[in-house]
């Protein structure tokens, strides 16, 4: 039989080896036990081809039990040479079969915890197959999809499934005392728990007691609450006189320059003033030399002493009343000059007044704020101080809450250790997380809707371990409902680990899923054709699960499966392939 790396449907009536297919690989992985047809016959040896990360194997087993032999490379009849041996039973070496399997998987030294006590023990590849091959009882079963039904291995089928989900084995378990034990394990824990609280009351004398300590705590925080209120609206007000100094400093600056101009420019406009003055006595000297000049007679100049045979009288033709006019002429330019000057000198000095002014204003300004931040400061200091003594109240009072609270702790811890069950604490060690078991009942709701499977609030319940569908856990559905759940559980699971590289055999096996389930009827339009879950189901595996899946069923697909998918017919009769086994035979001969 030929198994393709995705879906694998082997159909046919009953009675034609597919049941017998389901046990051959559970047989070959490490299960104790083979069913005995009468088709067996002469046959000797099980083969089965194995894929271990890229590489081929054949393992090789008698039919009578026993070791395994492990051969390189795919083999439909025993080899010639020699192969690996490999123990069936699991063991602390490498040389089993199941070592060997887990280290593929990347599980090799894993440990499961096996009871309520914490006691771990190591992992077989045989505490996987349940998970991953379904024979048709197992299909059908009332017990929860992962467990056997076995009492002594409820809780390591229960660890199994967590490491599976989680990635995480047993391994850092802490083991507790056996119940012989657990009681003078417990009275020496109470013993110890006695001292504490003895010296923890020694602790608390001169302490007030809890109740005055909280509310001494209360009045406490509410005076460092008004506080540091005060504390930040003083630190406002702080932060606007620093504006506001800043603003008068700066109008400070400004006046002063506005001074300095306005020094500069009055000095300036004296200056001009000056030479307005200067001019006006030039003119008025000239106009006075002009007019006295025909009156003195020949001789020598009275202004530079030249004799009058030096002098050049007859070069000029001057006219008094003509020079008068010009004089006079310039002297009224010059004196408007002047009256023009004086609006600016008052100007000036209006600027100059409030200049001063307003620096005078801004310079007292500041003194007030300066004062008003000094005064803040200073009360900033008392309030810290005081702020200081409330911190260390309240540090004090916090310290004796701690003490009241250890050793309330303490008295709490004293009962528990007496009221305590050692099965409780092993049984909280082991728990699954509420988010893994969330995530994982989504996977089993998703592949039910596309399955079109309607399925009420479907999840994986993790206390029971079981699914819950439609009102109630699938113990309580009929067995056909069943073997749908336990067919999601296990598809859902494997699509869980692989999607998230967590650790998984890759393959399933599904001893028929759909055979004993039934739709409910439909009522509508006469003609319209309804999809089957059978139907959804193929395509869904074809189209969206990653690892390879083997089916067994009664009947084929009612559509075509995908080229790459392997569809087996069984017939029984002499038409087509016969069954697993064929319809006659006989010599030594290998079933693989």
């Amino acid at each position: 039989m030929d198994f393709v790396d995705g879906l694998t449907l082997i159909h046919g009536p009953s009675d034609t080896g597919k049941s017998f297919i389901v046990s051959a690989i559970d047989y070959m992985l490490g299960a104790s036990k083979l069913p005995q047809p009468p088709e067996l016959g002469n046959y000797t040896h099980l083969l089965l081809g194995l894929d271990v990360q890229g590489e081929p194997f054949t393992l090789a087993r008698r039919l009578n039990g026993g070791g395994f032999t492990r051969y390189s490379g795919l083999h439909k009849a025993v080899p010639s040479k020699p192969g690996d041996e490999l123990r069936a039973k699991h063991g602390p070496d490498s040389e089993n079969v199941s070592a060997w399997l887990l280290e593929a998987c990347g599980l090799e030294g894993a440990r499961l915890k096996k009871n309520a006590r914490n006691e771990t023990v190591a992992l077989s590849f045989r505490d996987l197959v349940h998970l991953t091959v379904i024979n048709e009882t197992k299909m059908q079963a009332r017990e929860a999809p992962a467990q056997t039904g076995q009492y002594t291995t409820k809780t390591k089928e229960t660890a199994a499934l967590k490491l599976l989900l989680e990635g995480d084995d047993d391994s850092d378990l802490v083991a507790v005392a056996a119940p012989r034990d657990a009681g003078r394990l417990r009275n020496a824990r109470v013993e110890v728990v006695d001292r504490l609280i003895a010296r923890t009351e020694e602790g608390l004398h001169g302490i007030p007691d809890r109740q005055e300590l909280e509310a001494q705590l209360g009045r406490i925080q509410r005076a460092i609450d008004v506080s540091e209120s005060e504390d930040q609206q003083r630190l406002v007000e702080i932060r606007r006189g620093s504006e506001q100094v800043s603003r008068d400093e700066r109008r400070v600056r400004i006046m002063r320059l506005r001074l300095e101009e306005a020094s500069t420019l009055k000095a300036r406009f004296e200056l001009l003033q000056a030479q307005y003055a200067l001019d006006l006595r030039r003119l008025e000297a000239i106009l006075e030399g002009g007019s006295l000049l025909d009156y003195f007679s020949s001789g020598d100049c009275p202004l530079c002493g030249a004799a009058p045979e030096h002098q050049h009288r007859d070069d000029f033709d001057i006219d008094p009343e003509h020079l008068q006019v010009s004089v006079e002429a310039e002297q009224a330019r010059v004196r408007a000059n002047l009256a023009d000057l004086q609006p600016t000198f008052q100007e000036l000095d209006a600027q100059v007044l409030d200049a001063r002014a307003i620096g005078d204003r801004a310079r007292q300004s500041i003194a007030v704020t300066q004062a008003a931040l000094r005064d803040l400061s200073n009360r900033g200091r008392i309030r810290r101080d005081e702020l200081r003594r409330l911190l260390d109240r309240k540090t004090r009072a916090e310290s004796g809450l701690r003490e009241w609270q250890q050793h309330s702790e303490l008295v709490s811890l004293r009962s528990r250790l007496l009221e305590e069950d050692v099965a409780e604490v092993a049984a909280r060690a082991n728990a699954l997380p509420a988010k893994i078991a969330d995530e994982f009942s989504t996977a089993i709701a998703q592949r039910l809707r596309k399955w079109g499977y309607e399925a009420l609030d479907a999840r994986f319940d993790r206390n029971t371990q079981d699914v819950w569908a439609n009102g109630q856990f699938r113990s309580d559905h009929g067995k056909g409902v069943r073997s749908i759940l336990q067919a999601a559980f296990t598809i859902g699971l494997a699509d869980y680990c692989l999607a998230r590289d967590l650790p998984h055999p890759g393959f399933i096996v599904l001893d028929s899923p759909l055979i004993t389930y039934r739709a409910p009827d439909f009522i509508g339009w006469p003609f319209q054709a309804i999809e089957s879950v059978a139907s959804k189901m193929y395509r869904d595996l074809q189209e969206s699960f990653e690892g390879q899946v083997i089916i067994m069923e009664n009947v084929e697909a009612e559509s075509k499966l995908q080229e790459e998918s392997g569809d087996v017919a069984f017939t029984a009769n002499i038409n087509g392939r016969f069954g697993f086994f064929p319809r006659s035979g006989g010599g030594v001969k290998s079933v693989g």
